[in-house]
């Protein structure tokens, strides 16, 4: 069930009511019961499926702490470590059979057709179950902490459950293990201040997703679906607008998922911290979604040694992260090609720091004026949205497409002649989204040096009111709503 439609928000108050009501043990129950009921309403066959990884991650980790008994060092490892890998492969498999089914049926039968037999690929996928990326993910890396620490296994297996399907969290953040047991553990009480707080990031994150992320969709469907159609600056807006859809969208979703956590009193991550002023790739990715990525850093790129042996191997290790950071949103050449131009503009961009440096102090640059700072935010702006062409086209050949009709005509009287008001939007429309991204802007500049929603609640009662009230109304009013008032589901959702 996706936050931004009207029967999450129903649901969603008398969830948090019953939970301050139960007693402190009984609390993380209703939360799983909760939790599960919101996978089954998805779909009957996400709860199933949720059933089965739950079932043999707390097996498997229940087996690798009974193996800490055994003396022998050598054989205790040997069976930690086919427990570890037992459970991992299963729940790697059922996210492989849904998520990737179409791709190994078609590799099967291309397969077989290369030794002479005849095999048709079946015409359908299977709908992956909600959230199965993210909680498939939490499995892993609860397998492998047991695995490589003395963590203590999780003995309930409710609360195993609720760690993989926490509601607020089906498509992120993606917390440690111990940092969400520990924070199941606190006796929490109901504080108005709290709840105002989610209000505020619920709020901010429909705000994003309705009325700047799904008014730009409309825009970018229109360009990167007919791109034959158009030609230079029109690709070139619509490119822009691109990066900040997939902001709003992603970033919006983890603020609905922040003010829900801190509704039922669990302090979640911040997962962005305004990448739009990134200066750097390496600045990007501190920035970008830093609980999903910093899940590749602990269980991909340390495993494959990390820094360890600087230099080739270091930045091996970190391309090949990259790629399975692509890979995971889906087996295509796009993703992948997403993940590696990631990877080796980072690389890069390490492995030139020192000239980087002397090039700036031969040129005389003074690197801390503004204007060598919104340089290099610009540049890392363009180089992250170039990246997300390929992520969005159909195919690779369509983002190479893309950019090649980009710089194919230089045309800037689309920008006086009306011809961004033929690409879905009015002109009423049109400007509404430009004013939202302007927001969007101004309200992360302002989060640099301040906390918002702390300013906000500092303020008397009625401006604080004032400020819901037409928070409120300015969402039900200018929200992009679709067919029978469905908005439409948020992007990483699809992942």
């Amino acid at each position: 069930m996706p936050f931004n439609t009207i029967h999450f928000l129903i649901l969603l108050p008398p969830v948090a009511i019953v939970y301050y009501i139960l007693p402190h043990k009984a609390r993380y129950f209703w939360l799983f019961l909760a939790s599960f009921g919101f996978c089954a309403l998805w779909s009957t066959i996400s709860a199933l499926v949720l059933t089965g990884v739950t079932a043999t991650t707390f097996i498997s980790g229940l087996m690798i702490e009974s193996s800490k008994k055994i003396k022998s060092k050598k054989k205790r490892r040997a069976r930690q470590r086919a427990w570890a890998a037992l459970g991992i492969i299963l729940a790697a498999s059922a996210l492989l059979s849904f998520k990737y089914f179409s791709y190994i049926t078609l590799g099967v039968a291309n397969l077989l057709q290369m030794v002479g037999v005849s095999m048709q690929s079946p015409q359908f996928s299977l709908a992956l179950p909600l959230g199965m990326s993210f909680y498939v993910l939490r499995a892993i890396g609860y397998l492998l902490d047991l695995y490589k620490t003395e963590d203590a296994a999780q003995k309930n297996v409710f609360k195993l459950a609720l760690y993989l399907s926490f509601f607020p969290y089906f498509a992120g953040p993606i917390e440690p293990p111990g940092d969400f047991f520990e924070k199941l553990a606190k006796v929490k009480r109901f504080g108005f201040s709290r709840l105002q707080e989610g209000v505020l990031a619920i709020g901010w994150g429909l705000f994003k997703k309705m009325v700047v992320a799904d008014r730009i969709a409309v825009v970018v469907n229109t360009v990167f679906e007919r791109y034959n159609d158009y030609a230079g600056f029109i690709i070139v807006v619509a490119a822009i607008l691109l990066a900040f859809q997939i902001y709003s969208d992603l970033s919006g979703l983890l603020d609905i998922a922040r003010g829900v956590g801190e509704i039922l009193g669990f302090d979640s991550p911040v997962n962005f911290i305004q990448p739009l002023f990134s200066t750097s790739m390496i600045n990007f990715w501190g920035r970008w979604n830093s609980s999903l990525s910093g899940w590749f850093v602990d269980h991909v790129y340390e495993p494959l040694g990390g820094g360890s042996r600087p230099g080739f191997f270091e930045s091996v290790n970190v391309i090949a992260m990259f790629l399975a950071y692509g890979l995971w949103h889906g087996i295509s050449l796009k993703y992948a090609l997403w993940g590696l131009m990631h990877g080796i503009v980072v690389v890069s961009a390490r492995n030139s720091q020192t000239s980087k440096e002397a090039l700036t102090h031969s040129l005389r640059i003074r690197t801390t004026l503004f204007s060598y700072r919104l340089a290099k935010i610009i540049v890392t702006f363009l180089l992250v949205d170039v990246t997300w062409i390929f992520f969005r086209a159909s195919d690779i050949f369509s983002g190479y497409e893309i950019l090649q009709r980009m710089v194919s005509e230089f045309n800037p009287w689309v920008f006086i002649d009306g011809s961004f008001l033929e690409l879905g939007l009015g002109r009423n429309e049109f400007s509404l989204m430009i004013t939202g991204i302007l927001l969007l802007i101004v309200i992360d500049i302002c989060s640099i040096s301040n906390d918002i929603r702390q300013k906000i609640q500092e303020q008397n009662a009625a401006f604080r009111w004032l400020v819901y009230l037409f928070g409120i109304f300015f969402i039900i009013v200018f929200g992009v709503y679709g067919p029978r008032c469905n908005p439409s589901p948020f992007i990483y959702l699809q992942f």
